[in-house]
């Protein structure tokens, strides 16, 4: 079988990851990795043994690529996504699809009837407890699903990662939003949201929200709340503390990703590890991370719909850009 080939766009911390994956992929080939920091793009080709570039344009241009994996900050998505499609590659898009609505609203409509292959990788979509809720609540062994909350909340360790060029909300909050809308089957109609500055002043991120709890209202009637920060200390064992209760007429489910079942306790403290993300064992990075990039170039290989579409991330997108309008305004905004 031909490899497909694949050019990664972005080499921080997810770019260099993807480039990981691909690189051990045997159906994959992987071309290029792409960054505007030169030492950056060097680092990880040499890394994993592939050609570098500075200018994604010239990449893209290329016509033996097939693939084009953006990991570009949230706000670069728009221009480097819409470059990708003017040269019809395949495309598959690091959440959030955007972080503003005119650039969601851009990338909808390039995408809307275009036919090669795009995926908003949203992550958690590939994780099997997520899966496996998502299977009960369609099932209706819960009952009638009345309301749902989540929390996910990190250590400064992301803000000092994403907050000069990525917000809260569309970068981490979306995660949540993403899979209630997933698992309901509805659209958002409504939200409430506040949030607080504090934590990130000190930090040096004077625009950048350290908490947004949100109330949103579906469609079919169901409360969903929403808990989201990155201002937990430094030194919490958790990178990701995030939680999912499930209320519905029949039974409830509960879902836990703090505590993954790998503890490691030093005479410095305590940290709870991820095994499920993004997690490396023998020198090969795997978890739901791999399976998101795996399903991908099965779609690309055998013509299969990709599991979260481009018209997934847009309401998603949409909804949390709404959301910190909320907070801004201290008003319930309408969504839909």
């Amino acid at each position: 079988m031909e490899k497909i080939r694949v050019a990664v766009i972005g080499c921080g911390f997810f770019g260099r990851m993807h480039a990981q994956i691909y690189a051990t992929m045997r159906n994959v080939e992987l071309a290029y990795v792409v960054d505007v920091m030169e030492e950056a793009a060097r680092r990880v080709a040499a890394e994993v043994h592939t050609q570098w570039e500075t200018d994604y344009r010239k990449v893209i241009e290329r016509e033996e690529i097939d693939v084009i994996d953006v990991c570009v900050p949230d706000s670069m998505h728009t221009e480097v996504v819409l470059k990708a499609v003017e040269h019809q590659k395949h495309i598959l898009i690091e959440k959030p699809l955007a972080d503003t609505l005119e650039g969601a609203r851009r990338l909808r409509d390039a995408c809307l009837h275009y036919e090669k292959k795009v995926m908003v990788a949203h992550i958690c979509r590939f994780d099997i407890r997520y899966e496996k809720a998502y299977e009960a609540i369609r099932s209706g062994s819960l009952g009638e699903i009345i309301y749902i909350s989540s929390k996910r909340n990190s250590p400064t360790l992301g803000a000092k990662r994403y907050a000069k060029r990525c917000k809260l909300l569309t970068h981490s909050g979306v995660h949540d939003m993403d899979l209630i809308r997933w698992f309901l089957g509805s659209e958002y109609e409504s939200v409430y949201a506040v949030g607080r500055k504090v934590r990130m002043i000190h930090e040096g991120f004077e625009d950048c929200l350290d908490s947004v709890q949100a109330i949103f209202k579906f469609k079919n009637g169901v409360t969903y709340s929403l808990e989201n920060t990155w201002a937990l200390p430094d030194k919490y064992p958790s990178y990701i503390d995030a939680t999912i209760e499930i209320v519905g007429s029949k039974g409830m489910l509960s879902l836990c990703f703090g505590d993954q079942g790998y503890n490691v306790y030093t005479n410095e403290g305590c940290a709870l590890e991820d095994i499920s993300y993004w997690t490396e064992s023998f020198g090969v990075r795997k978890g739901d991370l791999r399976l998101e990039l795996e399903h991908f170039i099965n779609c690309v290989l055998y013509d299969e719909e990709p599991r979260v579409t481009v018209q997934d991330g847009y309401e998603v997108a949409y909804a949390a850009v709404k959301a910190l309008e909320s907070v801004e305004t201290g008003e319930i905004v309408k969504i839909r």
